[in-house]
């Protein structure tokens, strides 16, 4: 008990700061305001909630609310678990360069594993950084454990291609995408012809 007591105040600390405009709402939760050590912190701090008080998800009016509930109540803890899993990998090789076959193998596992059950509670479309992040995991057999490399700066590139994507007709969106992301970067960046 003493060591979850220690667990929520350190990661209560991780995440004083969060709004609840970054968290969204109870009909559209989103977590995209959040930074990487405020979501990690809210991971560790959710999987913890999620095993708590899992015996409260079967409340409901009728049964089928009851196990409907329940079932996502499943969902849920399993997919916090399985990213949960997947950090400790990513956390207990940190001081590992390269990641050897059954690592690499384990973080493909957990990843896969939150990807599809988080899909599978409300049907959430696959993200482009949920394709990148299968690429980076791919990679770490050749580029090495990603925590040596990869970083956070480009995140605001995510936000950018997202908007030349909707602002693109389907007819030729690929082509589109594809052409306004490259003038974007030319206006931004001269130097990148």
């Amino acid at each position: 008990m003493h060591c979850l007591c220690v667990v929520v105040v350190v990661v209560a600390c991780q995440v004083w700061n969060l709004t609840m405009s970054m968290l969204g709402s109870q009909e559209k939760p989103t977590l995209h305001s959040c930074k990487a050590a405020e979501a990690r912190g809210l991971l560790e701090f959710t999987t913890v909630l999620l095993d708590r008080y899992k015996h409260k998800f079967r409340q409901g009016k009728t049964e089928f609310q009851q196990n409907q509930n329940e079932l996502e109540g499943k969902l849920l803890q399993g997919a916090a678990e399985a990213a949960w899993k997947f950090e400790r990998v990513m956390q207990d090789n940190r001081h590992q360069r390269r990641m050897d076959r059954n690592v690499q193998e384990q973080l493909m596992f957990e990843y896969h594993r939150f990807v599809v059950l988080f899909h599978r509670i409300q049907g959430v479309d696959y993200l482009p950084k949920t394709h990148a992040m299968y690429h980076l995991i791919m990679k770490t057999g050749f580029n090495g454990n990603p925590l040596f490399y990869h970083n956070y700066a480009n995140e605001s590139l995510n936000g950018e291609i997202a908007k030349i994507a909707r602002s693109c007709h389907r007819s030729s969106w690929g082509e589109a995408v594809l052409s306004k992301i490259r003038l974007a970067r030319l206006v931004h960046n001269p130097r990148a012809r």
